[in-house]
């Protein structure tokens, strides 16, 4: 890290994969719905966070087995209210982590969710607001990659008190490594995943009548 400059942050390239597919006239790329992520890779993640080699392909291999880190919701301590991240949402500091929950599968109602495929194990952040009240907040969400690299990118805001942006990195650290362990561990799942489902798509544009991700055993 330079301290006059700022901690140095890997990035995928700009030109991500998420960002070409939209030239290829095809119907998987037609739902406008991936949501795209922060770029920031596994192994940043992995850096960040201090996982070991073990640590992370344990994570893959709950990907490729479909076996989530994260099914019911869990408490994130010393959370920061979602307004810090997004000014529209909610100011309460009574903040869940979530994880995107497989599709519904009732008759028809696939076809009504595709918005929610490319998301499925993505692990958010969600206000404790009744979602039924009839006035005020009705439940605000924040994807959690999109969470960390607002922090990343505004420092200043979530960690004023100290002087340096190295110590306020620094801090940020420590936050993901003591309170958001398992949030760490849910993206390197669903980063997983999202990467198979991209992989699996190109394939089938690629030709429709082939096996997919036959290299994945």
């Amino acid at each position: 890290m330079v301290a006059n400059k700022g901690p140095i942050v890997p990035l995928k390239p700009s030109q991500s994969v998420e960002l070409l597919v939209a030239k290829f006239q095809h119907r998987m790329w037609a739902f406008g719905n991936t949501n795209l992520m922060a770029p920031i890779s596994i192994p940043m993640w992995k850096a960040w966070v201090g996982f070991s080699d073990q640590e992370v392909e344990n994570c893959k291999k709950q990907a490729l087995n479909n076996i989530g880190v994260l099914r019911a919701p869990m408490d994130l301590m010393h959370a920061f209210p979602l307004t810090m991240f997004d000014h529209a949402k909610c100011t309460t500091l009574d903040v869940k982590l979530h994880t995107k929950q497989d599709l519904p599968t009732r008759h028809n109602h696939k076809d009504s969710h595709l918005s929610e495929m490319w998301n499925v194990q993505r692990p958010y952040m969600r206000c404790l607001c009744n979602p039924r009240a009839t006035s005020g907040c009705k439940g605000s969400i924040i994807w959690f990659d999109h969470a960390i690299w607002n922090m990343i990118n505004k420092l200043q805001i979530f960690f004023p008190h100290y002087p340096t942006i190295v110590a306020r990195f620094a801090t940020l650290m420590i936050w993901m490594r003591e309170s958001a362990k398992v949030a760490l561990k849910a993206t390197i799942v669903f980063h997983t995943g999202r990467e198979l489902m991209i992989k699996a798509a190109m394939q089938l544009y690629e030709n429709p009548n082939q096996r997919l991700l036959t290299d994945i055993t």
